[in-house]
């Protein structure tokens, strides 16, 4: 049985990390941490842990951008045409790389291959989920910008749009973090 730190509910064999280098938990309950195996740690049970953990925060990641592109979709207006199309292809493109594996990727270029192959143009140095986050972070990031500048019509406020900005850019900070 392994034994657990009583306020962090973490195991007591395992480094949580976080955005301050020498903090032990969360900054805020909206924090999310990385777990692993302390240094030198060989046990592979504690490392399959960690990367069982972390495949389901990316998981849900991707349902998130799945969501909020779809969110932000509904909320536009009608004559948003290429917008709202935009907005549906990421949407595609996030709920197909949910399955975070090579078929996962192929799925999401079969779904959408003008999407995904124009992400990678744009972001050549990155994986598929790498250049997909980028992508709908810089969708995301100039729809804010349009919006608070009155150049979108939509009933999106634009701190809810930045809201849905700031999630993007979590997950893209999180993902490099890991690699």
């Amino acid at each position: 049985m392994t034994h657990t730190d009583r306020d962090s509910g973490v195991p007591a064999d395992m480094d949580v990390i976080s955005r301050s280098p020498s903090a032990t938990a969360p900054e805020s309950s909206y924090e999310k941490v990385v777990i692993l195996p302390k240094l030198g740690d060989q046990d592979p049970a504690r490392h399959a842990w960690a990367d069982a953990r972390f495949a389901a925060d990316i998981r849900a990641e991707h349902a998130l951008m799945d969501e909020h592109a779809r969110f932000v979709a509904h909320l536009l207006d009608p004559d948003e045409f290429e917008l709202i199309d935009k907005a549906f292809r990421a949407s595609t493109v996030f709920r197909k790389l949910s399955d975070d594996t090579v078929g996962g990727t192929v799925a999401a270029l079969a779904a959408e291959p003008g999407t995904v192959i124009d992400s990678l143009t744009q972001h050549p140095e990155v994986d598929a989920v790498m250049s997909a986050v980028q992508t709908i972070l810089d969708f995301k990031t100039q729809t804010v910008r349009d919006i608070e500048a009155g150049r979108i019509k939509s009933i999106i406020e634009p701190r809810l749009a930045d809201h849905v900005r700031r999630e993007a850019l979590k997950f893209f900070d999180e993902l490099k973090r890991a690699v």
